[in-house]
């Protein structure tokens, strides 16, 4: 998620919003995501998102990290931006 250095966060819904003008029209995609390690909640554009993990392999994957990040913290990824 752009603008959350390394933080995770999991897609828990989204919702779709159609605008038609007379001469335009578009649909917009907001994703509902829950941070792994509180759970804040959060929206956010495709545009913000950078995939890590299908949902088939998400929760084997959050597993993974969690126990990444409690025995060796220099493990994880640096922040972005």
């Amino acid at each position: 998620m752009k603008g959350y250095g390394s933080d995770l966060f999991k897609i828990v819904g989204f919702r779709t919003g159609i605008c038609r003008y007379k001469e335009d029209s578009w649909e917009d995609i907001i994703y509902e995501l829950s941070r792994i390690k509180d759970g804040e909640w959060l929206e956010a554009g495709e545009e913000e998102l950078t995939l890590i993990a299908d949902a088939e392999s998400a929760d084997v994957f959050i597993k993974k990290f969690g126990l990444l990040w409690n025995t060796d913290k220099k493990s994880l990824p640096a922040p972005l931006g």
